[in-house]
């Protein structure tokens, strides 16, 4: 951040304003907080260095965000989204909700905060690539319509209307085919009333439109759990296994070789019904009626006329129950230029969840004995991987969402020993 070619840390703190679930008034009480780190590899605070003041209120509970160069002035710039989940009650929502904010370089070592739009409930944020070779983003909301918003160097942030069909569980833009072009192709995870799945959309003509879509009804079958009388739910019949409850989650994009066209990664959850469906009511914990919980990877592509085709995909010892995952993400973990896939856990007894390139077009499960636990004195249930000593490995860098009063909000950084290999994976 501050221009010495070295990784810096740059942390979001809230912390909730109520402990019983009352109500209170106004944005979430927040700070952002720069460490700022030195040739030894020690950190320091120097949020005043970076924004010119030590007190940096962002307001809201920052959860969601992207990183990339915005205002393209070859400096990193991070977007955050501010929902307004912070444990305090529901009063009048309008007066709890925040702007969105963005962390942008000014291309000096120093960074600025600007406010985003107005205060919202707001929720998930994808890129999309411009037409300028640019990024712009997509932001959306639980109180307002989905904005595309791009950076302009003489107005500022800049919404660019048309994008309410994006609204859903989540949407991923392709990256560009060309330099200097936009994203063509998007994929929509989504749930309504009468059917839930994923949908493709194209852009042509000067608008996007939806041709080609992998669904099912949102409400075929009976099922019994918490309530006394059966309700509707979904159900669905694939490669022959019969789910219910089903639903699609978080997205990524992956390239398999550095050569291969991209691919839309989403993750499917459903209960599966074993010994199938056959008309029966479904029982949620009963042993008339046996589910298994799964949690399964899937990929997508657009085809040649526009349609979407679910494509297979190796993973071999894929863990499929018992994953608390809160996001995933498309990587190249271990530096040999082939997408990985990482789905991060919210355990801290879990270590990260790995799937390594085989570069051959498949992918290994790396074992949970090559990364450290998180501490278990720490209630430290989230990480990101980053280089921070710049010797090619990623660093592993637990960190806290969920805090407890009275006790300090902590950090654990593992350096990497070395780059991970395909020693590392189950056989």
């Amino acid at each position: 951040m501050n221009k010495d070619g070295r990784m810096d840390l740059l942390l979001w703190l809230w912390c909730s304003p109520v402990t019983d679930r009352s109500t209170f008034i106004g944005p979430t009480p927040s700070r952002l907080v720069v460490f700022l780190q030195n040739e030894q590899g020690a950190f320091r605070n120097g949020t005043a260095e970076i924004f010119g003041q030590e007190d940096v209120q962002p307001g809201g509970s920052g959860e969601y965000y992207v990183t990339g160069d915005f205002n393209r002035d070859g400096y990193t710039d991070v977007f955050w989204t501010a929902p307004r989940e912070d444990g305090r009650g529901y009063s009048d929502w309008s007066t709890q909700w925040s702007p969105n904010i963005a962390v942008m370089s000014q291309g000096d070592g120093t960074y600025r905060l600007d406010l985003v739009g107005s205060p919202h409930w707001n929720a998930g944020i994808s890129t999309i690539d411009n037409a300028q070779g640019g990024l712009d983003l997509l932001a959306s909301s639980n109180s307002d319509s989905p904005k595309r918003w791009r950076y302009d160097l003489m107005s500022g942030w800049v919404s660019i209307p048309g994008y309410e069909w994006t609204g859903g569980n989540g949407t991923l833009f392709l990256s560009r085919s060309a330099p200097n072009t936009e994203s063509t192709t998007a994929l929509v995870t989504y749930i309504n009333p009468t059917e839930l799945g994923v949908k493709l959309y194209t852009y042509m003509g000067g608008s996007w439109n939806s041709h080609s879509k992998f669904s099912f009804p949102a409400s075929v079958v009976q099922k019994k759990d918490t309530q006394p009388e059966p309700t509707p739910a979904a159900f669905v019949s694939i490669d022959g296994v019969d789910y219910i409850d089903p639903s699609f989650g978080f997205t990524c994009q992956l390239k398999r070789t550095p050569t291969h066209s991209p691919e839309f990664l989403t993750v499917f959850e459903a209960q599966k019904i074993v010994g199938g469906y056959h008309g029966q009511v479904i029982v949620y914990y009963s042993p008339l009626s046996p589910l298994e919980e799964l949690f399964k990877i899937m990929s997508f592509s657009p085809g040649a006329q526009n349609e979407l085709i679910k494509n297979d995909i190796v993973i071999r010892n894929e863990v499929t129950s018992e994953v608390k995952a809160n996001r995933m993400a498309c990587l190249d973990l271990n530096g040999d230029n082939y997408d990985d896939i990482v789905l991060y856990v919210s355990k801290p007894e879990q270590t990260p969840i790995l799937y390594l390139n085989d570069r051959n077009g498949g992918f290994d499960r790396v074992r949970a004995n090559v990364f450290p636990l998180s501490p278990s004195t720490q209630n430290l249930s989230n990480y990101v991987f980053a280089d921070l000593n710049n010797d090619g490995a990623k660093d592993l860098i637990y960190f806290q969402i969920n805090g407890k009063g009275g006790t300090p909000n902590q950090l654990a950084i593992y350096k990497a020993n070395r780059q991970l290999n395909l020693f590392d994976v189950i056989r």
